[in-house]
C-alpha cells in the first residue's frame, strides 16, 4: 500500500513541475513580446493604423462616375473643398460630399497649364499663348494667340498674373483686375519671367525672372506695387529659382535647387536651409507648413520628407521606403504616396495614419475626414 502511495505522490508531483514549466515558459514568452514590443513599438503603432482599402468592400466607398475610362489620370487638387481630376485631355471637378460631376472642361494639357483658387479657374496653352479663364464656371475671358505663356498666378482677389513672351521684349508679365482689366505691365529686357506670386492682400506681385551668362546663372526677385507700378525692392541670388511662395506673414520664400531661401517683405534674407547635397524631388506648403521631399539614396529606394514653418525652422523629418510620387500638404496635414501606401503625418512628421491600396493609385486627396483616391479608371472617395 505504501508502495502504491509513494508511485501516486511521484506521479502528482510530475504534473505540478509540468504545469509550473508550462508556466515559466508562458511568462518567459509574454515577457519577451512585451520586450520586442517595447523595442519595436513605432513599427507595431504603424501596423495598427493600417487600414486596408479595397474598393470593393469597404463600407464607406463611394465611387464617383467612370468617366475617365481610357483616360490618363494626372493629378488631383482641391478647388474650394471639390475634387478637381485633370487628366491628359480633360479637367473635371466633382462635388467632395455627393457623387456629381460639377464642371468639365475638354482640353489637351500635354503642352499646357492650369491654375486656379477657389474661383477662378486659368488654363493656358505655352506654344500657342491661348488662355482661358473660368468664374464660377463661366467662360469670362479670352485670349489667342498672342504670346508664348510661361506660367499664370491668380491672387486671392481673382487678379490673374500672365507670364509670357514679348514681341519687343524678352519677356513681360501683365496682370488683370478681377473684372479682366489690365492695371499692371512690366517688359523685362534682358531676362525672362518664370514665376511670381500675389502677397497676401493682393496689393504687391513678387516676381522672378532669370539670365544667364557664360554659363553662370543669376534669379531676381522684384517686387512691385500694383496700384502705382512702383517698384519696392529687388534682389539677385547665383543660383535657379524655380518658385516662390507669399506667405500670409508677409513673408516671401524663395525655393531653388540647392536650398531655400527666407526673405521678409523687404527682401531681407533672414535665413537659408541647405539641402545639403540632397535631391528635392517634390514640395506642397499651406499657410503654415512647408514640405519638402528628398530623394534619400541614389537608387531611390528611400524618400526623406522634412517640414518647415515660415520662420525657416525644422518642424520634423521621416524616411519613407521608395518613391514619393505624391505630396500633398491640407491644414497641418501632410500626405505622401509611395508605393501602395498613403501616409498621413501631422506637422511635426509624427505618423497619424497609413492605408494600404490593393490597387495602383494615380494620386490622392485629403479633404476634411474623407481621402479621395484616382486608379486607372475610378475615382473613389473613403473615410479616414
Amino acid at each position: 500500500m505504501a508502495k502504491k502511495i509513494s508511485e501516486f505522490e511521484t506521479i502528482k508531483l510530475k504534473r505540478k513541475q509540468k504545469q509550473v514549466s508550462k508556466k515559466i515558459f508562458l511568462l518567459s514568452t509574454l515577457i519577451l513580446i512585451f520586450m520586442l514590443c517595447w523595442h519595436f513599438r513605432n513599427n507595431i503603432a504603424y501596423v495598427s493604423n493600417m487600414v486596408s482599402i479595397n474598393y470593393n468592400s469597404f463600407k464607406n466607398n463611394t465611387q464617383y462616375p467612370k468617366n475617365i475610362l481610357g483616360e490618363q489620370p494626372v493629378e488631383l487638387q482641391k478647388f474650394n473643398n471639390n475634387v478637381m481630376l485633370i487628366c491628359e485631355n480633360s479637367m473635371n471637378i466633382y462635388g467632395a460630399y455627393q457623387a456629381a460631376q460639377i464642371f468639365n472642361v475638354n482640353r489637351n494639357f500635354s503642352n499646357g497649364g492650369i491654375c486656379h483658387n477657389n474661383k477662378k479657374i486659368a488654363m493656358f496653352d505655352y506654344a500657342t499663348g491661348n488662355l482661358n479663364l473660368y468664374d464660377k464656371f463661366k467662360n469670362v475671358y479670352n485670349e489667342q494667340g498672342k504670346c508664348k505663356i510661361y506660367n499664370v498666378k491668380i491672387a486671392n482677389n481673382n487678379s490673374v498674373a500672365i507670364l509670357s513672351d514679348s514681341l519687343h521684349y524678352a519677356s513681360c508679365v501683365r496682370v488683370l483686375d478681377p473684372n479682366n482689366k489690365q492695371i499692371f505691365n512690366w517688359n523685362c529686357t534682358d531676362s525672362y519671367v518664370i514665376n511670381a506670386a500675389f502677397s497676401p492682400d493682393s496689393k504687391k506681385i513678387a516676381i522672378v525672372s532669370l539670365k544667364s551668362s557664360e554659363g553662370n546663372i543669376q534669379s531676381t526677385i522684384s517686387i512691385f506695387d500694383l496700384k502705382s507700378g512702383k517698384l519696392n525692392s529687388r534682389i539677385n541670388i547665383s543660383d535657379l529659382i524655380f518658385d516662390i511662395i507669399y506667405s500670409t506673414s508677409e513673408k516671401i520664400v524663395a525655393i531653388t535647387r540647392n536650398s531655400i531661401y527666407f526673405f521678409n517683405q523687404d527682401l531681407q534674407r533672414f535665413t537659408t536651409y541647405d539641402f545639403k547635397n540632397e535631391e528635392l524631388l517634390k514640395f506642397s506648403c499651406s499657410n503654415n507648413i512647408i514640405a519638402l521631399c528628398f530623394k534619400k539614396y541614389s537608387n531611390g529606394a528611400s524618400s526623406k520628407i522634412v517640414t518647415l514653418n515660415f520662420a525657416g525652422d525644422v518642424l520634423g523629418e521621416s524616411e519613407l521606403k521608395g518613391v514619393v510620387k505624391s505630396l500633398k500638404v491640407e491644414g497641418n496635414n501632410v500626405g505622401t504616396l509611395a508605393e501602395d501606401r498613403i501616409f498621413v503625418f501631422n506637422r511635426d512628421m509624427k505618423m497619424k495614419k497609413s492605408y494600404k491600396c490593393n490597387v495602383p493609385i494615380y494620386d490622392f486627396l485629403q479633404i476634411g475626414n474623407s481621402m479621395f483616391l484616382v486608379s486607372a479608371n475610378e475615382l473613389n472617395k473613403v473615410k479616414m
